[in-house]
């Protein structure tokens, strides 16, 4: 269950950084290319916070943004997004295997070196059981990527039990 939600998270959250095909209009603050500290918080008690650091640049955010728009991304009947200033605002009603995921996202940036993500979600009927979800994300910029990373490299989560995966989402999404 926990890399699911990992999945879920990361796919969520990759959506709000690259918008959606309703949402091209909306200017998102760009983010430093680099080697970004991402730290996934899930709701009081559900699970311990995870930890991913993830390199990227222009071409991974683009990368995801095709990714995001593709004809085999989640269905989604409602995607509205909205900035006001240094906050983007996401609300959407997206098909979730046999559930009706309805979420909440808000992103407040600082400068191009830190962000934070709230995320509330509704399931109806409850996925897994669970009814209702609420996780957030702090990111924030650490660095140039090192040697033994490229654009697109993820290491982590180091909050599961077999830590320090690494993979690169830009191949994913091509």
């Amino acid at each position: 269950m926990q890399f699911r939600l990992v999945g879920y998270a990361a796919g969520v959250l990759a959506g709000a950084l690259c918008a959606g095909s309703d949402a091209r209009a909306v200017d998102l603050p760009a983010r430093r290319p680099g080697l970004w500290d991402v730290t996934l918080h899930m709701a009081a008690g559900a699970a311990p916070p995870i930890t991913m650091k993830f390199c990227t640049d222009k071409s991974v955010d683009a990368a995801m943004y095709k990714l995001g728009t593709s004809p085999g991304a989640a269905p989604c009947s409602r995607k509205d997004m909205q900035r006001s200033g240094n906050v983007v605002t996401m609300d959407s009603v997206c098909q979730m295997d046999a559930s009706k995921l309805t979420s909440h996202i808000e992103m407040t940036f600082t400068g191009d070196t830190a962000y934070r993500t709230s995320i509330k979600s509704h399931y109806d009927p409850p996925l897994n059981g669970q009814r209702e979800s609420s996780m957030s994300q702090d990111a924030k910029w650490i660095g140039p990527c090192p040697p033994d990373m490229q654009p697109g490299d993820m290491i982590g989560p180091s909050g599961i039990k077999v830590g320090g995966i690494k993979m690169n989402v830009k191949s994913r999404a091509e």
